[in-house]
Formats: C-alpha cells, sequence, structure tokens
C-alpha cells in the first residue's frame, strides 16, 4: 500500500516529467559526442574546460546567491522581489567584467583570468550573465514545480550545442565554445517565453536593502559554498592547467563529460523535485527524514551500473565509442569514477541544509573537504606521483568525505 502511494506521489510525477526530458536531451548529447570527439582534438576540450572552470568561478558571485532563496521564500511576491534583485546584480556584475576588461587591455594589462583565450575571454562576461539569468528563471521554475518547462528546454540545450558544434568544428576550440555559447543563448531565450509570473506578478514592496537584511545568509554563506563547490569541481582541470598539461587536462574534461551525464540524467532531476518538496514540506512542519533518505536509497541503487561498468571496461568503451584518442579518458574514469558516483549520491540532498538553515554546518564540512583535496593534489605532485596516481589518490579521498557528508545530511534532516 506504501508504495503504491509512492509510486503515484507528486515527488514521483515530477522526478518523472524532469527525467524524460532528461533523458531526451543526454540521448541527443551522447550521439553528438560521439561525432565531437572525433572532429575535436583533447587540447580543444582542455581549453574549453579552462574557460568553462573561470566561468563557473565567477558566477558564484553573479547574483549573489539570492537566486536559492526564491525556492524557500514564504510568499510568490517576496520570491519576484527577489528574482528581480538577482537579475540586477548579476547585470551589474555582468557590467563590471566587461569594464575591468575593458580597462585592462587599454592599458596593456594582461587579465590573468582571460588571457589564456585571447579575444576568447570577452566570452566570459557574457556566459557568467546568460547562466546567472537561467538560474534565477530555473529557480522559479523550481518553485512553481514547473518542471515540464525545464526538462524541454534541456533538449533545446542539448541541440543547439551539439549542431552548432559540429557545424564550427574547423574552428578548433573555438567551434567548441560558439556551441556552449548558442546552447545557452537559445535555452535562455526558450525558457524566458515559457516562464510564467516571475515578472507579471506582483511583487513585495520591500526595498533591495531589506531584501538582502532579510536573506542576509544565502549570499553570507552560499558564496563560500559557491566557491567551494566551484573549487572541488574545477580543482583537478586548473591544477593540471597550472602545469602547462593541456592535453592531460582535455583528457581529464571528456571523462568527467562522461561521468557527468548520469548526473544531469538522474541526480540533477532528482535534485530540483527534491528541493521544492523539502521546502513544501518544511513550510507544512513535515519530516523530511524520510524523504531525504529514501532519495539517497534510490539514486545510490538506480546508478550502480555506472561505477561497476567503468570499472571493468572503461578504457574500452571510451576507445570504442569516442575513438582511439580516448582510450587514457577511459583509464581516467576507471580511477575517479566512485569519486562521482559518492557526488551523484550528493547532488539530490545537498540542499537539506538549506531548507533545514543549517548551511554554516555545511560550509564547514566542504571547507574540510576542499582542504583535503588541495592536500591530495599538491601532495601527490610534490611526491612525484604521475596523473593516474594523483587521481586515485584524490579520488579514495573525496569517496570517503563525500560518505561522511551524505551521512551528516542524513541526519540534519531528522
Amino acid at each position: 500500500m506504501i508504495n503504491y502511494y509512492l509510486n503515484r506521489s507528486e515527488y514521483f510525477k515530477n522526478f518523472v516529467r524532469l527525467f524524460t526530458g532528461t533523458a531526451i536531451a543526454q540521448a541527443i548529447s551522447f550521439l553528438f559526442n560521439i561525432v565531437i570527439a572525433r572532429l575535436y582534438l583533447p587540447d580543444d576540450f582542455g581549453q574549453l574546460a579552462y574557460l568553462v572552470a573561470v566561468v563557473t568561478f565567477l558566477l558564484v558571485f553573479a547574483n549573489g546567491k539570492l537566486d536559492l532563496a526564491m525556492v524557500s521564500a514564504t510568499s510568490d511576491r517576496t520570491a519576484r522581489a527577489l528574482g528581480i534583485l538577482s537579475l540586477q546584480i548579476a547585470s551589474l556584475f555582468t557590467l563590471l567584467l566587461i569594464a575591468f576588461n575593458a580597462v585592462a587591455t587599454w592599458v596593456g594589462v594582461t587579465n590573468p583570468a582571460f588571457s589564456a583565450f585571447g579575444e576568447m575571454g570577452w566570452v566570459v562576461p557574457l556566459l557568467v550573465f546568460v547562466f546567472a539569468v537561467l538560474q534565477v528563471l530555473i529557480m522559479w521554475n523550481v518553485r512553481e514545480k514547473k518542471f515540464k518547462t525545464i526538462s524541454i528546454v534541456r533538449v533545446v540545450e542539448a541541440l543547439s550545442i551539439g549542431l552548432v558544434s559540429v557545424a564550427l568544428f574547423k574552428m578548433k576550440a573555438w567551434g567548441l565554445v560558439a556551441g556552449v555559447v548558442a546552447g545557452q543563448c537559445l535555452t535562455l531565450i526558450a525558457l524566458k517565453a515559457s516562464t510564467k509570473g516571475l515578472f507579471s506578478g506582483e511583487r513585495a514592496g520591500d526595498s533591495w536593502q531589506s531584501l538582502i537584511k532579510q536573506f542576509a545568509e544565502f549570499p553570507k554563506v552560499n558564496i563560500a559554498q559557491g566557491l567551494l563547490d566551484m573549487f572541488q569541481l574545477s580543482a583537478v582541470i586548473l591544477f593540471f592547467t597550472h602545469f602547462g598539461a593541456l592535453h592531460t587536462v582535455g583528457l581529464f574534461a571528456m571523462c568527467v563529460k562522461v561521468l557527468q551525464a548520469p548526473l544531469r540524467l538522474i541526480s540533477a532531476p532528482m535534485a530540483n523535485v527534491f528541493f521544492s518538496e523539502a521546502a513544501a514540506f518544511q513550510k507544512e512542519g513535515k519530516s523530511i527524514h524520510y524523504l531525504t533518505k529514501s532519495t539517497v536509497k534510490k539514486v545510490a541503487i538506480a546508478l550502480l551500473p555506472i561505477p561497476l561498468l567503468l570499472i571493468v571496461a572503461g578504457p574500452w568503451l571510451f576507445g570504442f565509442v569516442l575513438g582511439g584518442q580516448w582510450v587514457e579518458a577511459g583509464h581516467y574514469a576507471q580511477i575517479v569514477t566512485i569519486w562521482f558516483y559518492a557526488d551523484m549520491i550528493r547532488v539530490p540532498v545537498s540542499q537539506v541544509a538549506v531548507v533545514k538553515n543549517k548551511q554554516r554546518l555545511l560550509l564547514f564540512y566542504n571547507i574540510a573537504g576542499s582542504l583535503l583535496l588541495g592536500i591530495t593534489l599538491v601532495g601527490g605532485h610534490v611526491a612525484g606521483l604521475d596523473v593516474m596516481n594523483i587521481l586515485l589518490l584524490t579520488a579514495i579521498g573525496q569517496t570517503l568525505f563525500l560518505t561522511i557528508l551524505v551521512r551528516k545530511l542524513i541526519a540534519i534532516a531528522r
């Protein structure tokens, strides 16, 4: 009887809506990736990966993390006001980026964030702004439980990135960058056209100073949290880029791209649905412990075949599907797949700390995790380990850390 109810709950239906759209998008991305991997070199993917790492870092500050507060706001009026304020902050931040780059270029000072790309660096402010606006629109749709809308735009994103990247392959790394820019811009247009109520409804009359004061915990804690998340996501790429190993960065970037496909397929949709459901439960005074524990269990079981398959046949699969130049990326996947598996389990329930207002505790844990990540990378390099062994040492440390963190999130949910 319980299973009958759970399988027909709104939570399950919302997940299915997101999963269906995401599955279609992932199938499209997979088919395009088979072609793209044969058209571009690992160095091209390395350059794209570094560009995305820079954008990800800047995105942490782009809207002050007030977009997260939209989901848990007690009224639609307040959520709308937070959304508009987030967009205003993103616009100002983007203008500052453009001005900084213009002044640096004018006076002949090399901008360290953009110099690796030459003229490509001017793409960074555009991507930061587009991603920031997309995040606000997505959070509003999560609040409104418009998961079908999110599913549709993910298909648009996959199609546009794939088509543009294939069409412009002669431009090398520029073709990959153009695919990302086109994909995000078209996704933004589609999501803006489908989003209802954010810009047209009544807003809270609070001043921006009052809103920031009311939700001060979000920028204070979540910007720091975002920096740690960014570091944990991009540390390996930035580490090897620093030592000039762009080819290695490209191989690892492809490894990450493949490993993150299940994240986008199952973990990310589950995360959106879980956040919306958990926030609603909290407002109604209901416990989210069972919801959290069952979500962890379902994701762990659903994704288990992936690390098992990659450990057994990772290099062969990469070589067969993507081409011979990517076999080494398959060896990387063998090593780090358990780390990514643990992270995929963490992602859906990571917002427990936001719902329970325990962001500072989560921040403490993630500081510890980031320190551990840095120590294993630098320590492995100082010890003279090769790339494979540095990744192995890092993967073991992060897997243990994420296991402890997931257990803590379940405890917080009580």
